[in-house]
């Protein structure tokens, strides 16, 4: 009896545990087939991207930084001996390779319905990324370059040098015309005292690595620059067949003669601090060429450079160091001719080489982002942008950036329309602000862009030529322009991620690279994209366009700065180190978009996956556009130097004066992130 009782017993202990183990198995594969079912939407895949994102371990109301960004921190570790990585320029970067994955691909022709301009910038492209793999003829072309400005004695060229035959005027104007800036340079651009008109400026330039010298310290008079300059400029001039001996003594009187031309540039720090010296007039061509002096026809020079006449005696222009362009013909007149042919020449070379892919001065890892970066996103954006548009700007996606922006632009007046301590005319400013979402409005029109490109020739192989060609182009293109009402001057490019205000042009550019996951999605909750990019735009807004008069950063200052000195960064006080500026535009742009998406027509649209209110989630949207780490060293270098402001320390100042976000992470009174004192900007 007993043992059957036992007997009984372990039966129905054992299946006892076996209706458990099934249990646990029927669960686990019902809720792993409920998430891959459910993570089959694209709802799903957004609430999991956002969430992936963040660290839920962490008290929100102690670490809302880590809360919202220690996820990606720990996916995308600083790499070894990195300085900084954060998600703003890991985007960037994705979106930059996107647009060389455009260029590569010949099956982007079909898409562009057979852009003409979108086949030069592939051809161009192109041959600049297999440049390296025929040096010898990339040197060739150069020399022939050389020849053309009139020769020098620095290394031997086809033509060679002939003292009786060579022309100042001629050498100038032939270097001009494409990259070269001995002595100054000159550009067509936007009058900044009369922006319905362009004028011609003119500025001092042609020293070695565009060193300035100061009221203190001349770089020249230090050995460890000359050294700098023969290591570069000798084994340059042996590739171009030059003989050592001669090439380093040619050399040294180019440098001493910088070192002396050097001597009449106006010194760094007094053009920054703004001196009683005359450094920039407003004078007529003819006035200028009265400056010179007759060693040079400045009307020729002009038309000739830029492939045609486009100026008059009596055209107003912008020259800047006045005193540099008054005392430069002194220094021209007792020059020899020789060490003037081979300082124009060496100017030249010099910024010829800048554009060799293996010389490029950039950050790049890749052949392909070198030419990307030299070639494309400089003169050629817009055949590729089309592309990038087409294929991330939705309909969807553009209604709700001119959705968010419209929000903010109602809160701005609802906000300060009405106030005594901000100027009416930055209200005025703000509505009739233009906006620009996305790129030009013809950013995807094949036919626009290929008549802008339709002058412009590419040649297959031959990398300096469709350097030269893309110079005069320019060149070219500005100065058919000069008379015309100036182009509006876009300062960002498709592939960017942040916003930027033009206070010259009174406009607003969204780029769409800044849409773009994990930044923004049209299937976003409004909260996030308020949090994300309504914030960051607000910042954008307030910064800029209150700046002249400071209507906001002085009239709150005070409680702000006492906060801020108490920061400390990596274990180190910053105090009077950071921009108390940007920690109020800061807030005031939170507090426009907050405001601004609290009184929005919202969707109840929400995401799985995300344990969170929309108004945690705005907060995390917030805090998330900002994800990224810096090297101690590093970050605390830029704080010294450039006055750079931590991205953590923007989103936790924020955090902090917030009643908002400590009622909606409902954290108690001892929080760090909720003191008892807080600043107010209103």
């Amino acid at each position: 009896m007993f043992a059957s009782s036992m007997h009984q017993a372990k039966f129905l202990g054992g299946m006892l545990i076996l209706l458990v183990l099934v249990s646990y198995h029927v669960t686990s594969v019902t809720s792993q087939n409920d998430n891959q079912r459910v993570c089959h939407t694209e709802d799903c895949r957004l609430g999991q991207q956002i969430a992936s994102m963040m660290d839920t371990s962490v008290d929100p109301c102690e670490d809302m930084f880590q809360f919202s960004c220690g996820g990606w921190l720990r996916d995308n570790p600083l790499p070894v001996n990195g300085e900084y990585l954060t998600l703003l320029d890991k985007l960037k970067t994705q979106n930059k390779k996107e647009i060389i994955q455009f260029l590569e691909n010949d099956d982007v022709k079909d898409q562009c319905r057979e852009s003409t301009a979108l086949e030069k910038a592939r051809t161009i492209f192109k041959t600049c990324t297999q440049t390296e793999a025929n040096a010898t003829l990339l040197y060739k072309s150069l020399v022939n370059y050389i020849d053309d400005l009139g020769s020098w004695t620095v290394t031997p060229t086809p033509k060679g040098w002939n003292e009786a035959n060579w022309s100042l005027q001629h050498a100038l104007e032939k270097s001009h015309s494409l990259w070269g800036y001995s002595f100054w340079n000159y550009y067509i651009s936007v009058d900044l005292l009369n922006v319905s008109r362009n004028i011609l400026y003119v500025r001092e330039n042609g020293l070695y690595n565009d060193v300035n010298p100061d009221s203190n310290r001349n770089p020249f008079d230090e050995p460890a620059l000359k050294e700098a300059f023969m290591n570069e400029n000798v084994p340059l001039a042996l590739l171009l067949g030059g003989e050592e001996q001669t090439a380093r003594e040619k050399l040294e009187v180019v440098y001493e003669f910088q070192k002396k031309l050097s001597k009449i540039f106006l010194p760094y720090d007094l053009k920054n601090k703004g001196t009683n010296l005359t450094f920039e007039k407003r004078m007529t061509v003819g006035e200028f060429q009265t400056v010179l002096g007759s060693w040079i026809d400045v009307d020729k020079y002009f038309s000739t450079v830029a492939g045609q006449k486009f100026v008059t005696k009596d055209d107003e222009m912008n020259v800047d160091e006045l005193d540099y362009f008054k005392r430069l013909r002194y220094i021209i007149q007792g020059t020899d001719k020789e060490v003037l042919a081979n300082y124009i020449v060496y100017n030249f070379v010099e910024l010829a080489r800048s554009y060799f892919p293996s010389f490029i001065p950039i950050k790049a890892n890749t052949r392909s982002e070198k030419c990307l970066e030299l070639f494309i996103l400089n003169d050629m954006m817009y055949p590729s942008s089309s592309l990038f548009v087409e294929k991330h700007l939705s309909p969807e996606l553009h209604t709700m950036a001119a959705l968010i922006i419209n929000g903010l632009e109602h809160q701005f007046v609802k906000t300060f329309e009405d106030s005594d301590w901000i100027d009416s005319k930055v209200i005025q400013r703000l509505k009739s602000m233009k906006i620009s979402i996305g790129g030009e409005d013809w950013i995807t029109d094949p036919v626009t862009i290929d008549k802008r490109y339709e002058t412009l020739e590419a040649v297959a192989g031959d990398y300096l030529q469709n350097r030269a060609n893309i110079v005069r182009f320019r060149k070219n293109k500005k100065a058919r322009r000069y008379r015309s009402p100036p182009e509006v001057i876009k300062i960002t490019g498709v592939y960017d991620v942040s916003s930027e205000y033009s206070n010259l042009f009174n406009e607003l550019f969204v780029p769409t690279g800044m849409l773009m996951e994990p930044l923004a999605s049209a299937s976003y909750p409004d909260a996030y994209l308020y949090g994300s990019i309504g914030t960051h735009i607000g910042t954008k807004l307030i910064f800029n366009l209150d700046r002249k008069n400071n209507s906001i950063f002085a009239n709150k200052s005070e409680c702000w700065k006492d906060q801020i000195d108490a920061y400390q960064l990596h274990g180190k006080n910053l105090s009077g180190q950071l921009n108390i500026d940007i920690f109020i535009a800061d807030n005031v742009g939170f507090k426009l978009s907050y405001g601004a998406y609290k009184n929005a027509f919202k969707s109840k649209h929400t995401l799985p996956n995300l344990n969170l209110t929309e108004d945690q989630l705005f907060f995390v949207g917030m805090s998330q556009y900002f994800c990224g780490h810096y090297a101690p060293e590093f970050e605390l270098e830029r704080v010294k130097v450039w006055q750079y402001t931590p991205d953590k320390l923007r989103v936790l100042h924020v955090i902090a004066n917030s009643p908002e976000f400590a009622r909606a992470f409902k954290c108690s009174k001892r929080s760090s992130l909720n003191p008892e004192k807080k600043c107010s900007v209103w």
